[in-house]
Order: structure tokens, then sequence, then C-alpha cells
């Protein structure tokens, strides 16, 4: 689906496990992609104790995930806006280069382990009602949530987020 530029942009959110086979989904138990304006992917991915970029070239996105640390380390490295906890780089960002430098790399954005489980808890109920295209919500209408304020107040005003997916965005 092509984006059509909104400032008031549709939202899904999806819990990655369902979107993986059955032998491997346990692996991926707590990470939520929110996607917005049905192009721009930001991933919530538990605690992961070290993400480098030789981390990440390590790891085949799709396939070959054998344990839940790798299975975070692909959700990061499909994804070039990461949420995670950290309780001792809260409030920081940092930018993992990605294997291609055409791509650039990989944001993250640590919160504390308290904000991940309430944000957890919001996209759980968030994605009761919504899939990855169908069923979307504008962001005006999640405003109480505070996941949607930590995306409009931290995530698109970072020094790391895309002029390209700004405009995506009608900003």
């Amino acid at each position: 689906m092509k984006p059509i530029p909104r400032y008031d942009f549709p939202v899904n959110v999806q819990y990655r496990p369902w979107e993986e086979d059955e032998k491997r989904a346990h692996f991926f138990k707590g990470i939520y992609e929110v996607i917005l304006n049905h192009h721009i992917e930001i991933a919530f991915v538990p605690e992961i104790k070290q993400v480098t970029s030789e981390s990440i070239s390590t790891i085949s996105i799709t396939k070959n995930i054998l344990s839940q640390v790798e299975a975070r380390i692909a959700a990061v490295a499909a994804s070039f806006y990461t949420v995670t906890p950290n309780d001792f780089l809260t409030g920081q960002e940092e930018l993992i280069p990605l294997n291609s430098p055409e791509l650039g790399g990989s944001a993250l954005f640590y919160v504390t382990e308290k904000e991940f489980i309430n944000f957890q808890g919001e996209l759980s109920l968030v994605s009761q009602t919504t899939g990855r295209f169908s069923n979307s919500r504008k962001i005006s209408e999640l405003k109480e949530f505070e996941f949607a304020r930590a995306i409009c107040d931290r995530i698109i005003k970072s020094k790391f987020f895309s002029q390209c997916d700004l405009r995506i965005l009608g900003r």
C-alpha cells in the first residue's frame, strides 16, 4: 500500500509472534511492531543486552532464529526504529549501523523497564483491534496511550528519524 502523507496518520499494531511460524513464535514473545501510515515500522523489543553492527550482521532476519536473543536482535535489524528498555541508558538514543551503508542504521530509543512494561500492555490492547494493514486507528485516537505519546514526542522528533519518513507522516 502506497502511503499518502497525513499529519493524522494511521497506526497499526502487530504482535510479532503472530507473524511467525509455531516453531519459533515463542522466541518473539513480547515484541510488537507499530506501523505508521502503512509504511514506517517501529519495533518495541524487550531488553537487549548488547546490540552492535557485528551482532546484527550475524543474524538472519528471516530464518535460522534459534533463541530469544537472536529474535530480539533480528527485530532490531529489521526495523529502522526500535524502543527497548535499559535503565542505565534511559532517555538516550543511538544509531547502530546496518550491514548496507545505503540503509543507514537502526535507531535505538531507550526507556525504563517500567515504561516498557506499560507500553507492552497498551500495545497488547491496541493490537487486539488493529491488524497489519486493516482496522488501523488514527494517531489522534491513541493520544491517551503512552506509547503513542512517545512516538509523537520523542521518536519522530529525533535527529535519527529520516526526512523521508517525516514527509510520509505529513511533517
